[in-house]
């Protein structure tokens, strides 16, 4: 089976502006669109349109874990997912029509999608395959160890996760990255920012997270801000630029300071293409709270492979047991510091500025490894047999049983 209906149960959909939304858009390049159909959480996504031609249909999970006589009587009638932690097959038929699953696939970062999209393959007794991109508490909690034992297949966004659930649900996990870079590979660059004639251009493309919580990477991304104004005022010709989305715009205006450090909105796909590939630096800034240490440690930002494709010189910043810290130093990948210091920064960044032909050399290294190890299409590509081989796995085990009896 080449091409298997795919029913897509994730907390994001296709179309939503963050990493979810871009992993899942990566992962399914090149389907035809008759071939999915997305079920997500109702939540902060849940006034977001399907993409054109993105899948064949888009439902929105509702009441699943709510109480209340009213949410009781609207899954009995199909018009909720479900109630009160169960689930309303009446709205599943509804939902999706006349479109038949050949098998279930749950990108998921939460027990709850996992433990319905299982629910979903066992009512149309088709296979379950498990992506599972961040770091999911199933010590206690039996029913998504059931789920994610009985999956035909458990992918994981990092090796270590991998490790982690084949301990805990005593069957192999896959380390499958959930998302590739997109943007072209540069095979060479000629950057402007060598030009003795402009500033060097230090850019963060992604979004603004709140001040009010400490365990959020607000407060790397003003550490950089902090030694940019610095090495600026020592001299060196820099200034930051920041792109991307905020809750409140407070939250990014608080960053700039109209002389070195500047906010400059939400880009277009095309134009935050371009500013990537016209930056002296990226930077993909992570907490060094301990409390967002542990997710930290499960799941890679989206940003990476985009961000090395694109042969500009990116700078990481984040603790040393973070995974994207881990595959850096493991692979030798782009320009990391992994010490909560001022200086650390400081000299990281000086070293970009002073010396540019360097860390563009070492960049064309770092996107070559990325367009080898990192292709959207390739991880495309392989999680389309994964999926095909789930369906044809399960037609064989199914026709066996038959014999059997």
């Amino acid at each position: 089976m080449n091409n298997p209906n795919v029913l897509i149960v994730s907390e994001s959909p296709f179309s939503h502006q963050n990493g979810y939304g871009f992993a899942l858009h990566s992962l399914f390049l090149k389907w035809d669109p008759h071939f999915l159909f997305q079920i997500c959480s109702v939540g902060a996504y849940s006034n977001v349109q399907p993409s054109n031609d993105a899948s064949a249909g888009l439902a929105w999970q509702e009441g699943i874990n709510s109480g209340g006589t009213r949410n009781r009587i609207k899954s009995l009638l199909g018009l909720a997912a479900g109630w009160n932690g169960q689930y309303s097959e009446r709205w599943l038929r509804r939902a999706l029509g006349k479109w038949r699953p050949d098998v279930v696939y749950s990108f998921a970062f939460s027990t709850q999608t996992v433990e319905y999209a299982y629910w979903v393959a066992t009512l149309y007794q088709i296979p379950f395959v498990a992506h599972i991109t961040d770091l999911v508490p199933i010590d206690s909690d039996s029913k998504v160890v059931q789920a994610l034992s009985n999956a035909q297949n458990v992918l994981c966004a990092t090796s270590d996760l991998a490790n982690l659930l084949t301990a805990v649900t005593g069957r192999d996990c896959i380390y499958f990255p959930p998302i590739g870079c997109s943007v072209p590979t540069r095979a060479n660059r000629v950057s402007h920012s060598i030009s003795l004639d402009s500033d060097f251009t230090i850019v963060y493309l992604g979004t603004i997270h709140s001040p009010d919580y400490y365990d959020t990477n607000y407060w790397s991304l003003k550490e950089i801000s902090e030694a940019v104004i610095s090495l600026a005022k020592d001299g060196l010709r820099c200034r930051m630029e920041i792109y991307g989305s905020a809750a409140e715009p407070s939250y990014a205006m608080s960053l700039a300071d109209g002389q070195n450090i500047f906010y400059c909105g939400v880009p277009s796909k095309e134009d935050g293409q371009r500013v990537m590939q016209e930056a002296g630096c990226l930077l993909i800034p992570l907490s060094f709270n301990p409390k967002a240490l542990e997710a930290m440690k499960y799941c890679y930002s989206s940003k990476l492979p985009d961000s090395l494709a694109s042969g500009t010189p990116t700078l990481i910043y984040a603790p040393p047991e973070a995974a994207i810290s881990k595959l850096c130093m493991d692979n030798n990948l782009g320009f990391l510091v992994a010490d909560q210091s001022l200086q650390a920064i400081k000299s990281m960044l000086r070293y970009l500025v002073c010396n540019p032909e360097a860390a563009i050399s070492s960049a064309l290294i770092h996107a070559k490894f990325a367009g080898i190890h990192m292709s959207s299409e390739s991880l495309a590509c392989r999680l389309k047999e994964i999926l095909s081989h789930a369906c044809v796995t399960s037609s064989n085990t199914r026709t066996q049983n038959i014999f059997v009896k």
